[in-house]
């Protein structure tokens, strides 16, 4: 059994699949399967990875005879991995040579770790640097209103998943809700590296986000609150302190203001240990949202 499964859900990306397969095809590392998941495209994606299965006998194929969504060919996908590690990445995306070896490296090292991340390039239709939290508890401060780790670039224990561990109650969010359920099972951590290259371009999730995307969001983390002991900070406060345009109503820059500043000191006064990558990032969200106010 190879060391590493490297699950790749594949849904029309066409255009990119040849170099991001061949990202992971060429890492120093070589002792991992690829297992990548067609999940009912229709623009030849299907038949570009029978192609280059035909050059690499690492490549392992799972066809879905119609679109289930993320949750279901993650799923799927997770059921013929076999490796001890089991490493995300997007049909889209570029892994940097070093990937898999820095990452088995370091979870080798922490046996009391499920999850190693990095940092991320973005690049196509934008370009920027994205930096996430180094040490566990930096990590699961964040996790009180926000994902920890890239979904794409993260590598996890498989003996910390349970057997279908995606949720499709928590569609459009799994990721972030896969950080919450891993919490009690072991420690996180990120590279300080971009291993990963994250594509953006229009027809991803990221470029799509939705109402019901931010809904899901909200509600975890409002549920990741509550265990922390914020009873009186639910869903809409979540929803209503992060996006406070998305559902303007009688929102003013004002009247956000005063919630913006209740929901943090109710924060606070109920987690006064959380990390400054949770108070840069408040911070931050305030901004952009008064920002936002013409």
């Amino acid at each position: 059994m190879p060391k590493v499964s490297v699950l790749v859900p594949v849904y029309n990306t066409a255009p990119y699949l040849a170099e991001s397969i061949g990202s992971i095809l060429s890492q120093t590392f070589r002792d991992f399967e690829l297992i990548a998941v067609d999940d009912g495209s229709s623009d030849g994606s299907k038949e570009l990875l029978e192609a280059l299965a035909m050059r690499d006998r690492r490549i392992r194929l799972l066809h879905l005879t119609e679109n289930r969504g993320i949750v279901g060919a993650l799923n799927t996908g997770l059921e013929l991995c076999t490796g001890e590690y089991v490493a995300r990445m997007d049909g889209d995306d570029l892994a940097h040579p070093e990937r898999l070896r820095l990452q088995l490296e370091f979870l080798e090292a922490h046996r009391d770790h499920v999850a190693c991340g990095c940092d991320l390039w973005m690049f196509g239709a934008r370009h920027w640097y994205a930096r996430y939290p180094r040490i566990d508890a930096e990590c699961k401060s964040l996790l009180a209103l926000f994902p920890c780790l890239s979904h794409p670039a993260v590598v996890l224990r498989r003996s910390a998943l349970d057997p279908a561990p995606y949720r499709e109650d928590y569609r459009l969010a799994e990721d972030y809700k896969l950080w919450v359920d891993l919490i009690p099972k072991g420690r996180f951590a990120n590279i300080p590296r971009p291993l990963v290259r994250y594509r953006i371009h229009p027809g991803q999730s990221i470029a799509t986000a939705s109402a019901p995307q931010r809904r899901v969001h909200a509600r975890i983390a409002a549920e990741r609150l509550l265990r922390l002991g914020l009873n009186d900070l639910g869903a809409g406060d979540v929803h209503r302190f992060l996006w406070p345009l998305a559902e303007p109503a009688n929102e003013t820059r004002s009247t956000y203001l005063r919630h913006a500043r209740r929901f943090v000191a109710t924060l606070w006064r109920a987690n006064p240990a959380a990390s400054d990558w949770l108070r840069v990032a408040l911070v931050r969200v305030m901004l952009r949202n008064l920002l936002l106010w013409r």
